[in-house]
């Protein structure tokens, strides 16, 4: 026997089914073999076409943004499905006013000022445990170890060149820190506190799992 426990922060997201299937493969995969801790069950061998990631590095000094990152297509991208803080993307100084649950966006080319559709389908999205992304060689899970990092889909258009450091290579990312936004008239780095580059110091550390298919249920 085992007791499993895996919370969420709404009603509506634990009465949600997706939420609850969840939390059953969770217990499926515990139940299947014992283990003696967490660590052991995220260190159990992944199987079924799944590709595990287990990535470490150490940092120190101020940084606008560091994680790991991954070269994809971002034309190849036709929209994402994820458990995580949304719908909208977020930055530094820009954290609030999203919530706990499972979001879906289709892909759209969002150029401020010119188009106005949210939410935007680029840039930082906080809190992934899972996500899908539908591409044209078919869906692609992630599923993450580690909640307080954060997922970067795509390169934002961005009108004003002040609005954001460049963005960091590659098209798909899990980053431990992100930049804030500037403004028309100000950059990030004169825009507060809360838009000041991240004092990385010590070890990061995380595990993904890739995935053909659709993410747990």
């Amino acid at each position: 026997a085992a007791m499993v426990e895996v919370n969420c922060e709404t009603d509506f997201v634990a009465r949600n089914e997706e939420f609850v299937a969840f939390a059953n493969a969770i217990c499926d995969a515990i139940l299947t073999k014992e283990y003696a801790n967490e660590d052991e069950l995220w260190e159990a061998p992944a199987g079924d076409g799944k590709l595990r990631l287990d990535y470490e590095y150490a940092l120190e000094g101020s940084f606008n943004y560091h994680g790991i990152t991954f070269d994809h297509d971002e034309e190849a991208m036709k929209s994402l499905r994820w458990l995580g803080e949304g719908p909208y993307r977020v930055w530094q100084n820009r954290l609030h006013g999203t919530a706990l649950g499972v979001h879906e966006n289709a892909r759209h080319v969002f150029q401020p000022g010119e188009s106005f559709r949210y939410p935007e389908f680029e840039g930082f999205f906080a809190g992934i445990r899972w996500a899908r992304l539908d591409t044209a060689a078919g869906p692609l899970s992630i599923v993450s170890d580690n909640p307080s990092a954060y997922l970067r889909v795509g390169t934002p258009r961005l009108s004003h060149p002040n609005t954001s450091v460049d963005f960091p290579a590659g098209d798909l990312s899990f980053l431990h820190a992100i930049p804030g936004m500037g403004s028309k008239f100000k950059t990030p780095e004169v825009s507060g506190p809360g838009a000041a580059a991240a004092k990385a110091t010590g070890t990061y550390k995380g595990t993904l799992v890739f995935m053909p298919g659709e993410a747990p249920r």
